[in-house]
């Protein structure tokens, strides 16, 4: 089952992202109305930009619902994935903001 029929089970509202490879919600930590938090609909991670908080969606879906249980087995990642190198420069920079 996908956090998408998910959601829509438990009747959560949600705005698709990216070819619904993300969803969009209220945080329900923080409750910022502008939906400033995302969830990765394959892998079940999500973050809200607005409060910082973020996690699995395991996790979350204890504090949308109220319920402890939840049928969703997150995507392992790609068998080529890598990640892209990194450029220190640009850290050390980010780091700094």
């Amino acid at each position: 089952m996908t956090i998408q029929e998910i959601l829509t089970e438990n009747n959560i509202p949600f705005i698709p992202e990216s070819n619904n490879e993300e969803l969009r919600i209220i945080c329900p930590i923080c409750k910022n109305e502008k939906q400033k938090c995302y969830i990765n609909n394959v892998y079940g991670v999500w973050h809200c930009w607005h409060c910082g908080n973020a996690g699995s969606f395991k996790t979350l879906f204890p504090r949308l619902t109220g319920k402890q249980d939840v049928d969703f087995i997150p995507a392992p990642p790609p068998p080529d994935y890598e990640l892209p190198p990194q450029d220190n420069v640009v850290i050390e920079e980010w780091h700094q903001r």
